[in-house]
């Protein structure tokens, strides 16, 4: 089996050396590098050049004439990929070092295996770990673990309700790299990673896995493009009890979805559950008009979404009080 590594740069000068340089000390080295800079105006490619002649890994460099963005970018690095295995890395991260040698049992104990990823710990700008995982942020627990372990279907409820992976903790198999592409192209609905776990769990969720540890540190600070944020108040919690924040989050949640089933649609694939993907757009639809309009009180429209809370949302106890009472402050606090 062999493996590549597929990174990204941008104007990434600043982390870029300790990122790569845990990258060289993994005790299962990579077979190959492929590295893409999307237009960089700093020391980026001086800084790759210099690492690419003192490493003892296969590095190869490309740079975009046009900038491409961060989806396109790493479409093109995929792309250009040659191995049996493409792990994804940013440009400010530091990875575990045994990171690719677990990958590598992982995908080898499993021959089917399309796409894995695992948790990521957190560090700040000056490489020191702050509190937390990704999954405990984000609700990912041994509980629902254990449900993807047996019963392929939860995998795609749970990507319904939330984002809980981040694309440096992802690996994906050159089948499906092939299969993903290419990718949609409005990255104000969905990255990279995004579409390729949603494709992943709609099409093929018996071909996923993960590995339920950090492999990754993943890189907080003030200047990162793309990134996850920390929920650290309870004043930032408290905002989603806003009727407006909770409509606001509900369409953008329903455009997404749309968005998505129109560009699974263009690719004609076959769906693991073809009813699933229906049920979670026409449940975001009545939450979004019962949030508008206040009418939470309609029996027969709102038994089948009051139901269903507990299949496209994480916390649904909580979220059904969040929407009643954000109903109840409608009046006073309009959507629009």
């Amino acid at each position: 089996m062999t493996l590549s590594v597929a990174m990204c740069t941008f104007n990434g000068e600043r982390f870029l050396r300790e990122q790569l340089l845990s990258i060289f000390d993994q005790s299962r080295l990579p077979d190959e590098i492929v590295v893409v800079d999307d237009g960089s105006t700093d020391q980026t490619m001086a800084i790759l050049k210099t690492l690419t002649a003192d490493s003892k890994i296969k590095m190869r460099l490309f740079t975009n004439r046009e900038r491409l963005g961060v989806v396109q970018n790493f479409e093109r690095a995929i792309q250009y990929c040659k191995g049996d295995v493409i792990v994804l890395s940013d440009q400010d991260d530091r990875w575990h070092p045994r990171k690719i040698e677990k990958i590598q049992a992982a995908f080898s104990e499993k021959s089917d295996l399309q796409l894995l990823f695992s948790d990521v710990s957190f560090i700040d700008a000056d490489s020191k770990p702050m509190a937390s995982t990704l999954w405990e942020q984000k609700g990912f627990d041994r509980r629902e673990r254990k449900e993807w372990q047996q019963n392929p279907a939860r995998k795609q409820y749970s990507f319904f309700q939330r984002d809980f992976v981040s694309g440096n903790a992802l690996a994906i198999h050159r089948d499906f790299a092939k299969f993903a592409r290419p990718f949609p192209k409005d990255r104000s609905l969905v990255l990279h990673d995004g579409w390729m776990l949603f494709l992943a769990a709609l099409t093929q969720p018996e071909k996923m896995a993960f590995i339920s540890e950090p492999l990754t540190a993943y890189r907080l600070y003030d200047e990162q493009l793309v990134g996850v944020h920390l929920q650290k108040s309870l004043k930032r919690r408290m905002r989603m009890w806003k009727p407006v924040n909770r409509w606001r989050e509900a369409k953008q949640q329903l455009r997404r979805l749309v968005y998505l089933q129109e560009e699974l649609r263009q690719k004609k694939v076959v769906y693991y559950d073809p009813r699933a993907l229906d049920m979670a757009i026409e449940w975001w639809k009545v939450r979004i008009q019962l949030l508008d309009t206040s009418k939470l009180s309609e029996p027969v429209r709102v038994r089948n979404f009051m139901q269903n809370y507990k299949k496209f949302t994480k916390y649904p106890v909580g979220e059904r009080l969040g929407d009643l009472v954000a109903s109840l402050l409608r009046p006073f606090q309009p959507i629009e």
